[in-house]
């Protein structure tokens, strides 16, 4: 009588090389579903420091323009703070020939920074002071 329960050598070889192959399938998906993940969240961080860097330098500028309201000659050049791990610098000069002062706000989130400017007018006989031009660089 012939033995039934003769495996062949052969069968083992092939069911490795399957569960390897298999393997190495889950694993490459599970590295790039970590990568995908890894990548999102820098991203999301970058543009959540961005746009703390444009409030910043948005209410750096519009400190900038109470000071101006304040004291139409205004003229300096000081640092800002108004939200944590933020460096801001706020740049007044005021141009007497043309009686305009630009505001230059400039703020840096980690990596990220970003710059307004600010063109405001001042009239001189009536001492009136209006914002011309607000416009975010960079």
């Amino acid at each position: 009588m012939k033995d039934v329960f003769v495996i062949s050598k052969n069968k083992g070889q092939a069911a490795l090389a399957t569960v390897f192959l298999i393997g190495g399938v889950i694993v490459l998906f599970a590295l790039t579903l970590a990568f995908l993940a890894l990548r999102i969240t820098a991203t999301t961080f970058s543009a959540e420091a961005s746009s703390r860097a444009l409030a910043a330098a948005n209410a750096a500028a519009e400190d900038g323009v109470i000071k101006v309201l304040r004291n139409p000659g205004y003229s300096n050049t000081y640092q800002f703070d108004v939200i944590a791990n933020a460096e801001t610098e706020v740049d007044v000069d005021y141009d007497v020939v043309t009686e305009r002062t630009t505001i230059t706000a400039s703020s840096v989130v980690g990596t990220n920074s970003r710059t307004v400017e600010v063109i405001v007018g001042i009239s001189s006989s009536t001492g009136r002071v209006e914002v011309i031009s607000w416009e975010t660089l960079r």
